[in-house]
């Protein structure tokens, strides 16, 4: 049975039923064996367990996380400029729009009913 402590919500609970903490769902590994080195922040952890810096390193540690600041890096991927439309060539004709043509049809059908119309 390996007890572990739930550094998010402070529970006590077993590691070998859960791993993961029951109330908030936080993963905690279980403590290593006292033979190799623990370093947080370039701290040992063993050395300085009793030291002020220690307890103030974790208390941050903690608030962090509930507040959300305890994020992986996120790098900011540089996105390309935007473009800039180019500029058509000038030939000196202006291009007809299409349409146009169809326009000048229906306004002379138009116009040449509305003259046999007065004619009449």
């Amino acid at each position: 049975m390996r007890e572990v402590y739930c550094e998010e919500c402070g529970k006590r609970y077993d590691y070998d039923v859960d791993d993961f903490c029951p109330r908030c769902g936080a993963y905690n590994a279980p403590h290593r064996s006292s033979t190799s080195a623990v370093r947080v922040d370039g701290l040992n952890e063993r050395n300085h367990a009793d030291s002020f810096v220690h307890t103030e390193l974790h208390k941050e540690e903690k608030v962090r996380r509930r507040v959300g600041l305890e994020q992986p890096d996120r790098r900011i991927k540089k996105q390309p400029a935007p473009q800039k439309p180019t500029p058509q060539k000038e030939t000196g004709k202006k291009e007809k729009q299409p349409g146009t043509a169809a326009v000048i049809v229906a306004v002379l059908v138009i116009l040449q009913a509305l003259l046999k119309m007065c004619a009449a």
